[in-house]
């Protein structure tokens, strides 16, 4: 039986090895964004708490993959729930505005500068779908046939209208993108560290990986190319370049992808 090794965990995923996670964090953080997570210390304590689920989910007998009776209830969803209220927000990527005061909301104040008139639109915080809101922005939005109207929607709309400031709803906006792109990473990370544990052996970590990316595909939609992640990883070389000089560089392209992004 392939029973857990008892050599020490090789802790810290996010290292000086992440550079492009961190400086990418860091240019974020740097123009406006706050992430769920206040520290990089609770993005590791999420991915060591991943990380440690999976790998003692699962017994090995003979090679093959079985479940223990005892972790047949260790499903992803068990694990949700053990998670905080912030951990949960993160992965389950709620929208928000991101500033401290007001951090979650379904009202969104936009100023109507014709109308000298602060108005509203109402959204669903999981979807994004709006509920209700002003009538004179809604109606540009309606069509004969009725669907469904997202801040997307809203978004797209008001974006080049000098009648409408949007600071907040482009806030949130900017906020969602980033979330959903800190997600993946993150579950990125827990993916290859899977992959590649020193408590299996190469065949057996892989299977656990996969373990994890099905039940995120199964959760979240979000689908994985795990040899692609594990093949980057192990080809990437290590840079000796200044890392403030890179973060500085770097800074304006990623403005220029996120307002791209944007459609500005």
């Amino acid at each position: 039986m392939n029973v857990i090794k008892d050599n020490k965990r090789k802790k810290g995923v996010i290292t000086t090895d992440d550079l492009d996670f961190l400086e990418w964090l860091n240019i974020q953080t740097s123009c406006g964004y706050l992430p769920p997570l206040p520290a990089i210390t609770d993005f590791q304590e999420f991915i060591d708490k991943a990380v440690f689920w999976y790998e003692i989910r699962v017994l090995y007998k003979d090679g093959f993959l079985s479940e223990n009776d005892v972790t047949k209830s260790m499903s992803f969803d068990a694990f949700y729930e053990r998670l905080d209220d912030y951990e949960r927000t993160f992965i389950d990527c709620e929208y928000r505005m991101g500033h401290l005061v007001d951090y979650w909301t379904l009202k969104i104040p936009i100023y109507d500068v014709q109308r000298d008139l602060k108005v509203s639109i109402y959204i669903d915080l999981f979807t994004g779908a709006v509920k209700k809101g002003d009538a004179g922005i809604l109606s540009k939005l309606y069509s004969q046939e009725p669907r469904e109207i997202t801040i997307t929607d809203i978004y797209n709309l008001l974006k080049d209208d000098s009648n409408y400031e949007i600071d907040s709803l482009k806030s949130l906006y900017v906020h969602h993108l980033l979330d959903l792109k800190l997600r993946r990473t993150i579950f990125e990370m827990i993916i290859v560290r899977l992959a590649e544990s020193d408590r299996y052996n190469l065949t057996s970590a892989y299977t656990i990986a996969k373990m994890f990316a099905k039940d995120v595909e199964t959760k979240y939609g979000i689908q994985f190319d795990i040899p692609k992640l594990l093949s980057k990883k192990r080809n990437s070389k290590p840079r000796v370049t200044d890392p403030i000089k890179r973060i500085s560089f770097k800074k304006g392209i990623a403005k220029r992808v996120l307002n791209r992004e944007l459609g500005i």
